[in-house]
């Protein structure tokens, strides 16, 4: 945060400092890796040590740095104490965790049991399916049966109904004709006789109906109707003759039909009887099919019921197999909770519990023999020393210290992050650096001996960033400048290391402070629309500005120069014009360059230095140099580079100096013709990886955002330069002869270039979509395997003149970080974001293998004997992992904060070095898998590293661009380069 405006700033202000940042001196004190303590901290957050309160845990916590990891002779009682208290909490967590794999055992031993019952239980159900499915089949053959009957019966009544109704016929008809006679002899004939009737005429019409079922004379007929209309008084002897013998007729037809009807009465009744028995055969045949139709769907129901329990005991069989699975999965984790808890924790705490002195643990550095870079961003970083033989410049954390003359490199390293300044004093015995940090934590300023080339002072009252920095012209003084949010300005005693006085720069953002060259108690700083001059007063402590008189000129200074006798400053600005102005009464004079090819200089004026004879030497952002008259301004001489000119670094007689630009770009120029030659340049952005060829140590490739470099390792010199315009590499590799380099580019080509000309060999045009991430080439250099940003995976046949697709793999549902081909050629493992990692069959082009992990996988390496492979990426971690399974062996913490991004493994397989986030390379050893060595220097996130073929270095590369070469422990060579079995 910055200080209040207009306020006066505290001189030592309490900055609380990060845990791991408390810790880390007492682990250092004692031997102990961050790593180690780690894993006791860990234990504490187990969740199996929820039983601990929150402050017991805390209590504890702050107890283990000054008890644990104090060797166990040197421990007071106190101490031993803690250690014992700590080993219940160990002792309590692996307790729970065996008890747990001990439940998980029992479910597996219960599930296991329960197969015998479940193929009993199946064998049971399946005799109930037969017996009900026979018993189905039995009560369908009864009703077919029953069925079968009743048509029959059915059959046998119509029959007989039948032969009824035939044989009933003419009864019927003599009943018929008999009640007719009746009722015309009784209802009508004996009535009229009688003189009874009133209805005469339709008893009459009924009366001739019967008549014609009697046989009598013609002349009986024609008279007896005649008669019977008469009344009974008029009726004569004649009359009564014809009544009497027409009722002789009629009584004789009656008793004619009774005893017809008698006859027939026998037999009509066995015709009634057969159909009265066929009706009951009829209906008992029913009745048995209705009760044979519901024993059917019984039956029916029960063998549903039958086949419903063995589906279900079939699937209890078939779900048995994933219970058992899940549950011994289960099991798994907890075993390997439980090894993995003693292989680590348990061992890390014994070895820490029982470690006397002179058997710590300890990480050690690894020695930085050189650096390819040079961090051309920061403003004012190259300084040519006094003595005339070193050039100091930044890069990373590091502060670099070339012998140009005998072309040796030494290292300042201490800073935590990029240092963004740097500056030397006048006689040259000191040095400053400062570094910028994170929004909230300090950024440190530290105070170098040059000749010793070691710390002196460590200054902490900045935050986040120094963006300046100024000795006194008689070092007793050091003056440091905040960055924008901090924007103070402080003054430091140089013995003592202790802050004099700090203040507020201004109302806006400063950019640069500088002493006056003749006084310790003058100094200017230039800012957002200001120029301000103080006045330092040692005895009240106070810093007093004054500020220059600018008039309506609105300008953003971002460096000053002041010239030999203190008279003037000269003050650079992003517009590009040059500020003259009078340091005693703080006046601006005059600005402008005048006689240049414009009115001012283009993307501004961002460095300056002073010639002996009063010139200045002007650097601007286009990459122009200027030599410019002090007392008129014009520009007398001019020359262009390659970036913005960051640095001009003056030699003592004046008459050159080294040019320092935004492109990473070193030159040296000639003060009078400003001729510049170019003579260092690496990468100036970040690098994609690295690569030797095969079997020789003494050349190596890089890739980054604008081309592919290959460098002498021996003298860092460059080599080649192979550039394609507006296109990045993002791979690259040599092929197993020599003979070609072969990478992957953004536009989804693979290009082979020739190693000694750079010239393009061939190009496998549209090889990815959206870029070709990563390849692998095999040894016989016949095949080359290629992964996408998309995901997918491809072989290609390369032939003399011909390069051919063999196959395209399409699996990966992420960018294909890495891929490594087995020695035999045979196959195949590819590394992807989507947190799968596939081991591929060259031979058939399907997958072999597949491993699983929530991560993105980021790298990747075979163990040389190709038994085991190492994986790597955003969780952290590194992994061991069988070949042959697939199986996960070991998981390692490999970083504590941040992801790993690269994995390289010795010719032996003894050790391998990992990089990331971190912006630490590890060394480690592969066996007990700890990480023996750190090396410090990169700002940035490590993108790439790689152990030489002889093992005699590692190479790693950052995404600040720098190349840094690392001296592998000579204790190592050997074991590194033993040959595999």
């Amino acid at each position: 945060m910055a200080p209040a405006r207009n306020g006066k700033r505290q001189a030592s202000a309490h900055v609380e400092e990060p845990p791991h940042k408390k810790v880390a001196p007492v682990l250092k004190k004692y031997g102990v890796t961050q790593a180690a303590f780690k894993q006791m901290v860990e234990v504490l957050q187990h969740p199996l040590a929820g039983h601990l309160t929150e402050d017991c845990k805390q209590m504890i916590l702050a107890m283990l740095p000054h008890s644990l990891c104090v060797p166990s002779d040197q421990r007071e009682e106190v101490q031993n104490l803690a250690v014992k208290m700590f080993e219940e909490v160990v002792a309590s967590v692996e307790g729970h965790l065996k008890e747990a794999l001990e439940a998980e055992k029992s479910k597996v031993k219960t599930i296991t049991d329960s197969k015998e019952q479940l193929l009993s239980d199946v064998s049971k159900a399946q005799e109930q399916l037969k017996d009900a499915e026979k018993d189905l089949e039995q009560k369908n053959q009864e009703l077919t049966a029953s069925s079968q009957a009743v048509v029959a019966a059915k059959t046998f009544l119509s029959k007989k109904e039948e032969e009824q109704t035939t044989g009933d016929a003419s009864l019927l008809q003599t009943e018929a004709d008999k009640a007719e006679l009746q009722k015309a002899f009784e209802g009508v004939f004996l009535m009229v006789e009688a003189g009874e009737s009133t209805d005469s005429a339709a008893q009459l019409k009924v009366f001739e109906s019967a008549m014609k079922k009697l046989t009598m004379e013609e002349s009986l007929k024609m008279a007896i109707l005649p008669v019977l209309q008469k009344p009974p008084a008029e009726r004569g002897g004649f009359d009564a003759t014809v009544l009497s013998e027409f009722q002789n007729i009629f009584e004789a037809k009656l008793r004619e039909l009774s005893e017809m009807l008698q006859q027939g009465a026998p037999e009509r009744q066995a015709r009634q009887l057969c159909v009265d028995q066929a009706r009951a055969q009829l209906e008992e045949a029913e009745t048995k099919q209705k009760e044979c139709s519901g024993e059917l769907l019984a039956s029916k129901q029960k063998q549903k019921e039958a086949t419903s329990a063995l589906k279900e005991v079939e699937a209890s069989v078939a779900s048995y197999e994933a219970t058992l699975k899940a549950a011994m999965d289960v099991q798994d984790e907890k075993q390997k909770d439980v090894d993995s808890f003693v292989e680590t924790t348990m061992k890390g705490f014994t070895n820490l519990k029982d470690v006397e002195v002179g058997d710590a643990m300890q990480e050690q550095e690894l020695e930085l023999q050189a650096v390819i870079g040079f961090k051309g961003t920061v403003q004012s970083s190259l300084i040519l020393h006094p003595d005339q033989e070193h050039l100091i410049f930044p890069l990373g954390c590091t502060v670099v210290l070339r012998n140009l003359i005998k072309r040796t490199q030494a290292f300042l390293q201490g800073h935590d992050n990029q240092v963004n300044c740097i500056t030397v004093s006048k006689s040259g015995k000191l040095l400053a650096s400062g570094q910028k940090t994170f929004m909230g934590f300090p950024a440190d300023v530290i105070i170098w001996d040059f000749e010793q080339r070691k710390e002196i002072h460590r200054l902490s009252l900045h935050k986040v960033a120094v963006t300046s920095l100024s000795f006194s012209c008689d070092e007793t003084y050091l003056a440091t400048l905040g960055g924008q949010d901090d924007n103070s300005l402080v003054i430091w005693e140089v013995e003592r290391g202790l802050a004099v006085c700090g203040t507020p720069a201004a109302t806006d953002t400063a950019h640069c402070v500088r002493f006056f060259n003749n006084t310790e108690f003058s100094l200017v700083t230039g800012g957002n629309y200001h120029v301000v001059i103080w006045q330092f007063d040692l005895a009240n402590k106070k810093l007093r500005p004054t500020q220059a008189n600018l008039g309506q000129m609105k300008r953003i200074t971002t460096n000053v120069l002041i010239d030999q006798e203190d008279k003037f400053v000269y003050c650079g600005t992003t517009t590009g014009d040059l500020l003259q102005v009078e340091l005693g009464h703080a006046l601006f004079k005059q600005y402008t360059p005048k006689g240049g090819p414009t009115k001012t200089f283009a993307l501004g004026i961002t460095t300056s230095a002073l010639l002996p004879d009063g010139d200045m030497i002007l650097g601007t952002g286009n990459g122009l140099l200027a030599r410019v008259s002090a007392d008129t301004l014009r520009v007398k001489q001019q020359c262009q580079v390659l970036g913005g000119v960051t640095s001009v670094a003056l030699t003592q007689d004046g008459t050159h100096f080294f040019c320092g630009t935004t492109l990473s770009n070193i030159y040296w120029v000639d003060t009078d013709t400003l001729t510049a030659e170019l003579r260092n340049t690496c990468h100036h952005e970040r690098i994609n990886q690295i690569a030797f060829p095969a079997d020789y140590s003494e050349v190596f490739a890089t890739c980054s955002v604008t081309d592919i470099r290959v460098w002498n390792a021996v003298t860092r010199q460059e080599l080649l330069r192979i550039q394609v315009p507006n296109m990045e590499c993002y791979c690259l590799d040599f092929m197993r002869d020599g003979k070609s380099i072969i990478s992957g580019w953004s536009d989804g080509k693979v290009r082979a270039f020739l190693p000694q000309s750079g010239k393009l060999l061939y190009a496998i045009n549209d090889a990815h979509k959206n870029g070709v991430t990563a390849l692998a080439l095999s040894s016989d250099c016949g095949r080359i395997v290629t992964g996408g940003m998309e995901g997918e995976v491809r072989v290609w046949n390369i032939g003399f003149q011909t390069q051919t697709m063999d196959a395209s793999l399409k699996e990966h549902r992420g960018r294909v970080w890495c891929i490594k081909i087995a020695k035999d050629d045979t196959q195949a493992v590819s590394a992807s974001a989507d947190g799968s990692c596939i081991i591929w069959d060259l031979f058939t082009k399907t997958r072999k293998l597949c491993l699983f992990e929530s991560t993105m996988f980021k790298s990747l390496v075979y163990h040389p004997d190709e038994s085991q492979l190492l994986t790597t990426g955003s969780d952290r971690k590194v992994a061991y992992w069988d070949t042959f399974d697939g199986q996960a062996i070991r998981v390692l913490e490999g970083s504590e904060e941040g992801e790993i991004t690269t994995l390289s493994v010795s010719k032996s397989g003894s050790h391998y070095v990992s990089g990331g986030e971190e912006r630490l390379v590890k060394l480690w050893d592969y066996d007990k898998g700890v990480s023996e060595y750190i090396g410090v220097g990169h700002s940035g996130t490590i993108t790439c590293a790689a152990i030489s073929p002889d093992a005699s270095f590692v190479v790693s590369a950052g995404s600040e661009g720098a190349i840094l070469i690392w001296t592998m422990p000579q204790e190592l060579v050997s074991k590194c380069n033993e040959l595999v079995e």
